[in-house]
């Protein structure tokens, strides 16, 4: 076994899924990239055409989607997978082996087990729930519930406090 062998090891695997479209998932990734500079962020998304993935850079990320915001906030780089879930499988192992020894972020629902996570985040909010919302729920380690992400609420940022002032109840 050579010296890079031994001190090769497998990129540090985080999950963002949730209970349903829009309930922040993109947020929290975010806010884990910021916390992380320079980590590869990937939005899967199945689908049941072939198997795509999608590189995208800070000049070809569509402003506003996901993409664009893992790169406005700190990813080292964001890619888009589609597919159908068993056929993006490989693809997700191989960009983890990519990313070692540093961090991937996964907002998923469709991978968010396959890729055996070392911390599993679910954003929980009202409403309809997705088909397999329960299983990741059920193998979170973190369970986030961001304000204002009821279907009829208004999403508002929360308001900080200076130094001195206490939070408001």
């Amino acid at each position: 076994m050579g010296r890079a062998d031994r001190f090769h090891k497998r990129a540090t695997v985080i999950t963002v899924s949730g209970s349903r479209g829009g309930c922040g998932k993109t947020r929290v990734v975010q806010m884990l990239l910021r916390l992380c500079p320079g980590a590869v962020a990937v939005k899967a998304r199945t689908d049941a055409a072939p198997v795509s993935r999608l590189d995208e850079s800070p000049e070809s990320a569509p402003a506003g989607k996901d993409t664009a915001r893992y790169l406005e906030a700190g990813a080292g780089r964001a890619l888009l997978l589609t597919g159908p879930a068993e056929e993006m499988i490989p693809l997700a192992q191989a960009l983890i082996e990519e990313a070692a020894p540093g961090v991937i972020v996964f907002e998923t629902n469709a991978l968010a087990e396959a890729v055996e996570p070392d911390l599993a985040v679910f954003v929980e909010a009202d409403g309809e729930q997705k088909d397999n919302a329960e299983s990741c729920r059920r193998a979170a380690d973190l369970l986030v519930r961001l304000p204002g992400r009821s279907p009829d609420a208004q999403v508002r940022r929360p308001r900080r406090t200076r130094p001195g002032e206490t939070c408001p109840p």
